[in-house]
């Protein structure tokens, strides 16, 4: 099973945007933030084998890093006993495309392994980033994290996303993690799209014409 969210990294990081987002002009926007967290809601709990269990997240630190809704779940198969960790933010372009997880995962002792890569959910004609991260302290572990950036469930692995979506007043960023060995690869023909074709598929259907 997945080790639990690496979640300190990203809510620490998204803190100290938050502050300077609150600071600047036009920081406030009429938005749909209680639609958007009941869509996310809305996601189904169940993909096939695939059964979630939401996450607890601080809320008052979304609160000042200007994340306006967020969702936090494990997906556990319960055939295979695999996990992934799925985190949702919906806020204002400047602050969730202004980092990434290479940024985001330092805080907390991980490196990323390489450069990232970009993962396509064929089914979906969706396109995350995926990359390896890797720490020997406290304990070794390695995680591999798939992320990307949309407005309404239709991601993409942009390279430069705070302008890619300069134009939306609210955007969602995804993370979404699992554990592997330590040193093993992530090869074509793992089991990572059978897990995110469903996921990415039923997230669509749920943040659907929200985020505009």
């Amino acid at each position: 099973m997945a080790s639990k969210f690496t979640i300190g990294a990203v809510l620490a990081l998204l803190l100290g945007v938050g502050v300077w987002n609150a600071l600047r002009p036009g920081a406030s926007d009429s938005a749909a933030p209680a639609v958007a967290n009941e869509r996310m809601m809305a996601i189904a709990k169940q993909f096939g084998p695939w059964v979630a269990t939401d996450s607890e997240v601080n809320s008052k630190t979304m609160r000042v890093a200007e994340a306006e809704a967020y969702l936090s779940r494990s997906y556990v198969n319960q055939l295979t006993k695999e996990s992934f960790s799925v985190m949702l933010i919906y806020g204002p372009p400047g602050d969730l495309g202004a980092h990434d997880p290479k940024t985001c995962y330092a805080g907390t002792g991980f490196e990323q392994c390489g450069i990232g890569t970009k993962q396509s959910v064929s089914k979906a004609s969706f396109e995350l980033w995926r990359s390896r991260f890797e720490r020997t302290s406290p304990s070794r572990e390695t995680l591999e994290v798939f992320w990307g950036w949309g407005t309404d469930g239709d991601w993409k692995a942009s390279g430069y996303p705070r302008l890619e979506f300069a134009n939306e007043s609210r955007i969602y960023k995804i993370y979404i993690q699992r554990s592997l060995s330590t040193g093993k690869l992530f090869p074509e023909g793992d089991h990572a799209s059978e897990f995110l074709e469903p996921l990415l598929a039923g997230v669509k259907l749920a943040l659907s014409n929200v985020s505009k």
